[in-house]
């Protein structure tokens, strides 16, 4: 989604994509600093994008940048998963 979304002109920040690809170098931390982190993203931007992938309503991490989009007045778009957006993304990586 997160390519999709930049293809098509977005500047997009996402805290899976960039924490994953930081984890597998060997960047260990605790949940509360990954939100950390993530806050200072979502505090300057246009817009929060919420993929509702599996889990996305049980996750405290999401749930955390909802409310803080809302106490900002970010809009939240609630954006259903693709998944032939999906796919073209896996298969550009591949």
């Amino acid at each position: 989604m997160a390519a999709h979304l930049s293809k098509i002109g977005h500047v997009v920040f996402s805290p899976i994509t960039l924490g994953h690809a930081m984890t597998s170098v060997g960047l260990k931390k605790p949940h509360s600093w990954w939100m950390d982190w993530c806050l200072t993203f979502l505090h300057d931007a246009a817009a929060l994008y919420v993929l509702e992938a599996d889990g996305w309503q049980t996750s405290k991490g999401v749930r955390q940048e909802i409310d803080v989009a809302k106490v900002r007045n970010i809009p939240i778009v609630y954006v259903k998963p693709d998944a032939n957006v999906i796919k073209r993304a896996v298969e550009a990586f591949d």
